[in-house]
């Protein structure tokens, strides 16, 4: 563990225990099974809206990056393909 408190200094190893305590607290304070079944206020991203994985497929395929990977993958492999 000397790569998490690289010195001694008694201030470091204070702060971090300060750190991983803090993450723990609240299932110190109550049981395994209530921490394990707590429901979690998760936000929902801004910009989601519902798309089959049809969608998300021709979305990607469409995507710049993705064109620019697949002709630099047939330039390297000599395919000279008649595609679109």
């Amino acid at each position: 563990m000397d790569f998490l408190f690289p010195t001694d200094d008694p201030k470091l190893v204070l702060q971090n225990k300060r750190i991983f305590s803090g993450q723990l607290d609240d299932r110190t304070s109550s049981s395994d099974f209530h921490y394990s079944t707590r429901v979690r206020d998760v936000k929902t991203y801004k910009y989601k809206k519902p798309r089959s994985p049809k969608d998300i497929k021709d979305h990607v395929m469409q995507s710049d990056r993705v064109k620019y990977a697949v002709e630099k993958v047939m330039e390297e492999s000599g395919f000279t393909g008649g595609g679109d």
